[in-house]
């Protein structure tokens, strides 16, 4: 299995080969000696923890674990110091923020500070876990939204199709009926014209053709033609509806 890879800055080599020497069993251990140092290699190792001594003449451990929150700001970070300084303490929590606080020397203390950071180590896994996990689920979430808003406008479509199919074949049936009416108009016309050139036209003959025209005008030519306007007028509002900003929002509405 391979070992979680710890980062210690320090500005002194013997502590950094004594820190080595202390915890290399149980992590793989990389040391620097400035500020600058570690924030390189924080920007191309994986690094699971960062440890860095306060007192440094290049850039103090305070001010490199600031850094460090810009650079890995999920990384979690340790001060080591020799000194009992409260107003330190304070500024490394709140400018550092910083999730663990050491004190030298480490000798003696190595079990202890194993399992510290094992605990870090744990902790930080375990968050990556659950942000992994809640954006699987954001996204999860995201795709059933999607995939709902798909089908809301299949649906919105399909009922437009239908409603809009229903109304051409409303105006269909009327046409038809009103062209097989014109052609049985042409018929009477054409017998009417033949006999008229024969000169066998009666002014009865005249009466019964303008009754006869005048029944399948008032009887079944203007009910089918008010059919097709009613229907025309159907699709009107509909489309009315449709583009209205307020209605799309709401759902569709049904035709009776």
């Amino acid at each position: 299995m391979e070992k979680p890879t710890i980062l210690y800055v320090d500005d002194e080599k013997d502590q950094l080969y004594l820190f080595r020497r202390q915890f290399e069993k149980h992590f793989r251990v990389l040391t620097v000696q400035s500020g600058e140092e570690g924030l390189g290699f924080l920007k191309k190792e994986p690094i699971q923890v960062v440890i860095a001594d306060e007192k440094m003449d290049s850039m103090s451990g305070i001010e490199f674990l600031k850094e460090c929150r810009k650079v890995a700001p999920n990384v979690p970070r340790m001060m080591l110091t020799a000194y009992q300084d409260e107003d330190l303490l304070l500024r490394a929590i709140n400018e550092g923020k910083i999730h663990q606080y050491l004190r030298k020397p480490l000798s003696g203390k190595e079990e202890e500070v194993v399992i510290i950071l094992q605990m870090l180590i744990a902790d930080q896994a375990q968050k990556q876990t659950l942000e992994r996990q809640n954006e699987e689920l954001r996204k999860a979430v995201l795709d059933l939204k999607m995939a709902q808003e798909r089908a809301m406008a299949l649906d919105r479509l399909e009922h437009r199709y239908r409603v809009v199919n229903e109304i051409g074949h409303n105006v269909n049936n009327p046409f038809t009926a009103v062209y097989t009416y014109f052609q049985l108009l042409e018929e009477k016309l054409k017998a009417y014209s033949e006999k008229k050139k024969k000169g066998e036209v009666q002014e009865k003959d005249k009466e019964e053709l303008l009754n006869w025209v005048t029944a399948l005008w008032g009887e079944h030519v203007a009910p089918q033609m008010a059919r097709v306007y009613q229907e025309l007028h159907n699709l009107k509002r509909f489309i009315q509806d449709e583009t209205d900003p307020v209605g799309d929002a709401m759902s569709p509405k049904k035709r009776s």
